[in-house]
């Protein structure tokens, strides 16, 4: 697996963003889901951990009420997603940061939990995956955080054909 370069940023996506959080996994995007929390602890961990904050919320840095997070208003780096569709906040996203699509880092990371997978030799995954995909499939993925294991599948040329746009 590539490794993102020390400059290119890592995202935390808050709850309205959980589609765009995955397919930007796919494309191997550091991406931490935020799950359901309040508005100043979203900011707060953006903060915390130097990621770009990704939100459709466009009026959410005008809600800072924690005293904390005011001075440090200014450290906030956020993408307010202009589209409610897909592949446009995909492009923003790379357009905005400068990123390109890598081939090699495609499905490094887990779609669940954002961490990175590990190579997982065949016989460590049997009776993991269903009996016909361990018939046909040698190479698996393993995350190592939540220990989903993954595999190249027909979705793979399906995903891949979906980003085709972007990767032109």
């Amino acid at each position: 697996m590539t490794d993102p370069s020390p400059q290119e940023p890592r995202f935390l996506a808050d709850d309205m963003v959980g589609k765009l959080a995955r397919w930007l996994r796919i494309l191997g995007l550091d991406v931490a889901p935020a799950g359901r929390v309040d508005d100043n602890s979203l900011m707060r961990r953006a903060l915390d951990e130097s990621r770009v904050l990704l939100t459709r919320h466009g009026r959410l840095l005008g809600q800072i009420s924690a005293k904390d997070l005011k001075p440090r208003r200014s450290e906030l780096r956020w993408i307010v997603l202009e589209s409610p569709h897909l592949l446009p906040q995909i492009a923003q996203v790379l357009q905005v940061t400068d990123i390109r699509i890598d081939t090699e880092r495609l499905f490094t990371r887990c779609l669940i939990c954002n961490s990175p997978l590990e190579p997982a030799s065949k016989a460590d995954v049997a009776g993991e995956v269903p009996e016909f995909t361990y018939s046909i499939q040698d190479q698996y993925s393993r995350c190592r955080n939540c220990n989903k294991v993954y595999w190249k599948g027909t979705h793979t040329d399906r995903i891949l054909k979906k980003l085709e746009p972007l990767r032109r």
